[in-house]
């Protein structure tokens, strides 16, 4: 049977693969992991406050309860397939490697010159491409390269947790792209329009939102600009119409702001390592995420 620490391992050699922001540097730095006893709830969260001591308690007892989740999910899948093993029913059929299947090796894409190794279950390496079950979610898929391996591996331990302690919707999410986008667009905010009027404190983050202010309560009117009102039995000209749709958005552009704007330095919850750039950030918080997530691999066997 392939053990998951092997995963976990493999994982760790193909880790520049996993940066998504191109500033980002790989990181490579982690807290070690330990093997736990029986994990529980309470073990996960006092591992999770040996590892990363700086985080807050909110975030320990979120991580940890993900944690517990992660566990129970592998277990079950575990057991279920044992089960199927033992009645020789796997859907796996002969890829099952409990029932002594092996993998399947694929041609090298066109152009490809070399293949790659990976993991086996009774060597600790396979080659790549290749098709296989994965001892995981123990679904067969075919990988081209190891950035394939590892992109699923992390998707079958939806490693992405929301970071903020106040969160009301503390999701996981399986892709760092709708993890980032959670985060940047529930907390983060990546812009937003300001009214530049005088005590006006208005504040919107969608920019038609920002366009409807203007319009309704300012009548498409730049400030200390008073426009003739026509009368009603005329239409606007088709200048003055066009003069007011360039003011307006005149104004919609000079209201924007934007996170990107922000050169202010940010700390890591985990690590304390600060960034100016939020993306860059992301990006290393990610990490730190896939690296928990992976961790609870340890504890599987």
């Amino acid at each position: 049977m392939v053990h998951l620490y092997q995963i976990l391992r493999t994982l760790a050699l193909t880790n520049e693969d996993l940066a998504t922001f191109g500033d980002q540097e790989p990181m490579t730095d982690f807290p070690a992991v330990s093997p736990l006893p029986v994990p529980t709830l309470g073990i996960f969260k006092a591992q999770i406050r040996e590892m990363y001591p700086r985080l807050e308690p909110a975030l320990v007892d979120r991580f940890a309860n993900v944690q517990s989740l992660r566990y129970e999910n592998l277990v079950q899948r575990q057991e279920k397939h044992s089960q199927a093993a033992m009645n020789r029913s796997c859907r796996s059929g002969k890829y099952c490697f409990a029932l002594g299947g092996d993998a399947s090796l694929l041609p090298r894409a066109e152009g490809a010159s070399v293949s790659f190794r990976v993991m086996d279950p009774s060597q600790g390496l396979l080659r790549l491409p290749a098709r296989f079950e994965c001892p995981i979610c123990f679904e067969v898929k075919e990988f081209q390269k190891p950035y394939d391996w590892s992109i699923h591996v992390l998707r079958d331990v939806w490693p992405f947790t929301c970071t903020f302690p106040n969160c009301s919707e503390p999701k996981s999410f399986k892709r760092k792209a709708d993890w980032v986008r959670h985060e940047v667009r529930r907390h983060r905010q990546p812009e937003w329009w300001a009214c530049s009027y005088t005590d006006c404190s208005y504040k919107a983050f969608r920019k038609d939102t920002f366009t409807d202010h203007l319009v309704h309560k300012y009548k498409m009117l730049m400030p200390n600009v008073r426009m003739p009102e026509a009368s009603s039995s005329e239409e606007k000209s088709e200048t003055q119409r066009k003069m007011d749709k360039e003011r307006l958005w005149e104004m919609v552009k000079q209201c924007r702001h934007s996170y990107e704007q922000i050169t202010q330095q940010e700390q890591c919850q985990f690590c304390g390592v600060t960034y100016g750039n939020w993306k860059a950030l992301l990006g290393h918080v990610g990490s730190h995420l896939e690296h928990l997530a992976l961790s609870v691999l340890e504890q599987v066997n």
